[in-house]
């Protein structure tokens, strides 16, 4: 009896761990990236007045509704389009200086304490990740930022520091897929 129980148990366990392992993500396929969210994102469009003109930032989130199921508390991906030869992405100069002012728009917007940055790259493009602190520690957003020809790419979560690093904000940066 212990056996035919212990199976079931066993079987009803592989069931679980099987659904969640398949649960389906959403695709967001756009001409300049695509990437994968737990759940459908919301979209935004923002007019931006810069010093190259005006810019549209294409805002794509998913703020998770129950915490108890996630391990990230937001999915985010952000996209400005600028105009073809506005920045040199072959001038390493050019390249830092955008980054740069990429990371302190970050800083400034989020309140938040930068704990690290590195170099990045993905599909020839460079980039640079962040960890910043926010709220005195409540939480973490981890951002990846790249610059392509003529667009700034920022893929962002934001986590409870203790789950940093965890398989779905994981799948999510990996699902991340440069374009243009």
């Amino acid at each position: 009896m212990k056996s035919s129980s212990l199976i079931c148990l066993l079987f009803h366990s592989f069931l679980l761990v099987g659904k969640a392992q398949t649960t389906e993500w959403i695709p967001v396929l756009t001409e300049a990236y695509s990437i994968e969210f737990p759940a459908e994102p919301v979209g935004e469009l923002q007019n931006l007045e810069s010093g190259i003109g005006p810019l549209v930032l294409d805002i794509k989130m998913y703020e998770v509704v129950d915490i108890e199921k996630d391990d990230n508390y937001v999915y985010g991906i952000l996209s400005t389009k600028y105009p073809v030869g506005t920045i040199d992405i072959r001038n390493p100069e050019n390249l830092k200086q955008v980054l740069d002012s990429s990371t302190k728009g970050t800083l400034d917007n989020s309140g938040g304490k930068l704990l690290t940055e590195r170099d990045i790259e993905l599909g020839g493009y460079a980039g640079k990740e962040l960890r910043i602190e926010l709220k005195d520690g409540v939480a973490v957003l981890i951002q990846r930022s790249y610059l392509t020809v003529d667009r700034m790419l920022v893929v962002q979560i934001i986590c409870d520091p203790s789950k940093e690093g965890n398989a779905a904000s994981k799948r999510f940066f990996d699902s991340f897929q440069i374009k243009v």
